[in-house]
């Protein structure tokens, strides 16, 4: 680890010590802004002082490697870091949430900022035990959103580019904050402000109406898994009965070099999936992209002519998802979608496209949406890593 980043670990840590004094003056004011309003988690009124003193699994987390040469977003992370220890220091607590804004707002996806994210992350996690109802879910709800931040860090993978145990762990403790607040907002007759809102299904609706003519971000999948404890089926749709509709865009984030994609709701990390993705002489296309028309059991025009959709030969397997961009028109044909080599899913095997099994190629049909009907295609982020 390079000298620069000695240093920044030590500011932070240093910083996490003389601020834990101010553990009940942040407790109040943590208090304060939950109890008043939900604000939108992560913001610098909410987030709590640095308090995770035990628990292993983050502590991976508290060095950032930088990648080859520090980017501009990360000088001034670093910079805006060395702030958040002097406040932390000089027990200021305004200036203090002054630094953390700046964080948020200049320099957040920094690897430096988003490992200090995971650390507080960590505290509210820990301090939400202290709570209960409303309050803990909410605390539980700030957590999740932070923990999210470190789920592709550099840190969180061996040199061998597999997941360490210590990213499952943080992968585990995300999940379980997810089903302790979506199934606390179930209870809820209102939904939980910022995260759901409740809607009464008319009598023959069935889910692809519900997203349609409500325009919302996300496709049917996004209602069961939630509202259904998992069960993806959509002939369990009743009449009368009421879904609570999550408030945030699902988006999809495809990383080549970990053979992952993951799907996000706003800004928390709900699940991922192994996928296969371009060979290094047809790589994936890298940017930002959105879904466009899809289809299940698609044709599939192969080197030698049509193959028709079911057709073992058909190396589109179950599904098709394109995606395009202003960089990448729609017929240059790169997309999502199932194969007829499971085998393959994992690795570099493809002629640039995203595969996964049939099965799980099925399961993000259905996570996803195009802009049809008026709505908003569902956005798919691809980076190297």
């Amino acid at each position: 680890m390079r000298p620069t980043w000695l240093v920044l670990g030590l500011i932070v840590v240093i910083g996490a010590v003389a601020y834990v004094k101010l553990k009940d003056q942040a407790d109040e004011h943590e208090r304060s802004t939950t109890t008043s309003g939900a604000r939108a988690p992560g913001s610098s009124a909410s987030l709590p002082s640095l308090e995770r003193t035990r628990g292993e699994p983050g502590v991976l987390f508290e060095e950032v490697q930088a990648a080859q040469g520090a980017s501009a977003d990360e000088a001034r992370a670093a910079e805006i870091l060395e702030e958040v220890a002097a406040a932390h220091e000089a027990r200021d607590r305004a200036r203090y949430d002054r630094a953390i804004e700046a964080l948020e707002t200049e320099a957040w996806d920094a690897p430096s900022a988003r490992g200090f994210a995971v650390k507080l992350g960590w505290g509210v996690l820990e301090g939400a035990g202290r709570h209960q109802g409303l309050e803990r879910v909410q605390r539980l709800d700030q957590a999740r959103r932070l923990l999210s931040r470190g789920v592709y860090l550099e840190s969180a993978f061996a040199e061998n580019g597999r997941p360490t145990k210590a990213r499952a762990e943080l992968v585990a403790a995300i999940q379980k904050a997810n089903i302790e607040v979506m199934g606390y907002a179930r209870r809820m007759e209102g939904g939980l402000p910022g995260v759901t809102r409740p809607f009464e299904v008319p009598p023959g609706w069935v889910p692809v109406q519900i997203i349609s003519r409500r325009k919302l971000a996300y496709g049917h999948n996004t209602l069961l898994y939630w509202n259904h404890a998992g069960n993806l089926d959509p002939r369990r749709l009743r009449a009368g009965e009421v879904l609570l509709l999550p408030e945030e865009e699902l988006s999809v984030h495809i990383l080549l070099d970990r053979h992952l994609l993951g799907l996000f709701l706003g800004d928390w990390f709900v699940k991922e999936f192994r996928v296969g993705v371009g060979r290094a002489d047809k790589p994936t296309p890298t940017g930002d992209f959105q879904v466009g028309p899809k289809q299940e059991n698609p044709d599939w025009w192969g080197p030698n002519g049509l193959v028709r959709a079911l057709d073992p030969k058909n190396e589109l397997g179950s599904a098709w998802i394109p995606f395009s961009g202003p960089t990448l028109p729609i017929a240059a044909g790169f997309g999502i979608h199932g194969t007829n080599r499971p085998a393959t899913v994992g690795t570099a095997c493809s002629n640039g496209c995203v595969r996964l099994v049939n099965e799980e190629a099925s399961e993000i049909f259905w996570w996803v949406r195009t802009g049809s009907a008026g709505g908003q295609a569902t956005k798919v982020h691809v980076r190297r890593r």
